[in-house]
């Protein structure tokens, strides 16, 4: 919306992803309803169909962000408030956790060679 703001951060991350680095952006947008969170990584995806259509885009930006953190071994999450606004997360291996985890080998990797981060 007008006067709205958009803001990026990067630093270590915390709590139990203290040996990674945490990217962030956040906006003081519209927000995005609690149901379509799930979603938002789906190829093709659109929360407002029309309004996306008029102003562009093909609903896969946060498509091609999960499958380049996950082949990262790295993380995503999306927090959501209506009204209030948006922020995406992407947490990646820092320099040093990335050179271990290459030293262990492929097996250490999760299930699907990442992993994602609950939003709370």
């Amino acid at each position: 919306p007008a006067g709205g703001r958009i803001a990026i951060s990067a630093g270590p991350g915390n709590g139990a992803h203290a040996d990674m680095v945490e990217i962030a952006v956040e906006d003081t947008g519209t927000g995005i309803p609690a149901e379509d969170l799930p979603r938002l990584t789906e190829r093709f995806f659109r929360v407002e169909k029309a309004r996306s259509r008029a102003l562009g885009g093909t609903g896969l930006g946060l498509a091609i962000v999960k499958h380049i953190v996950q082949a990262h071994d790295g993380a995503l999450a999306i927090d959501s408030t209506l009204g209030r606004g948006t922020t995406v997360r992407v947490l990646l291996p820092s320099a040093a956790e990335a050179s271990a985890a290459a030293a262990r080998g492929p097996a250490a990797a999760g299930p699907d060679g990442g992993s994602s981060v609950p939003s709370p």
